[in-house]
């Protein structure tokens, strides 16, 4: 069990989020997860939401027909572009692409600093960098964060917090 909540920890700092589920034999059950996760994603990434990360510690504020807001260290500056829709890629992520920034959402937990999951993965690119200047996650207003046992990596009981 600890290797698992290591694997995942490792997986987060890295910046990558992934969630594995076991293969269907029937192609049609496979579609209707991915197809929900999609629609639950593109709605989310649509709506007002907050990402934010660590080395460096950064927060992006994202509300829609709202420049985005990237505060890094404390200093915070808008996007270049107006506020951009999210646009659906082929790999199952949300994309914002707006002036100087490049944001891309991906459904899955995410751990962030401490035991906390979160429900989404964030990668922010400036100025056309091929790689994220910044990596996090990110949670709606109405999203619960789940803490977890750091020895187990299981979820802690609402007794246990």
């Amino acid at each position: 069990m600890r290797i698992a909540a290591f694997a995942i920890a490792v997986l987060s700092v890295a910046g990558v989020a992934a969630c594995s589920q076991p293969a269907p034999t029937d192609p049609a059950a496979a579609e209707a997860p991915a197809t929900a996760v999609a629609a639950d994603l593109a709605t989310v990434a649509a709506g007002t939401w907050t990402a934010s990360g660590s080395e460096p510690f950064w927060e992006l504020k994202v509300v829609p027909g709202q420049p985005l807001d990237v505060t890094v260290e404390g200093v915070s500056f808008d996007a270049t572009g107006p506020y951009a829709a999210p646009v659906m890629a082929a790999d199952g992520s949300a994309v914002i692409s707006t002036g100087n920034l490049v944001v891309t959402m991906r459904a899955g937990p995410c751990l962030a600093i401490g035991p906390t999951r979160f429900p989404y993965s964030v990668t922010v690119a400036v100025d056309g960098a091929a790689e994220p200047a910044y990596t996090g996650c990110a949670e709606t207003p109405t999203d619960q964060r789940v803490a977890l046992d750091e020895a187990t990596g299981q979820p802690v009981a609402a007794e246990q917090k």
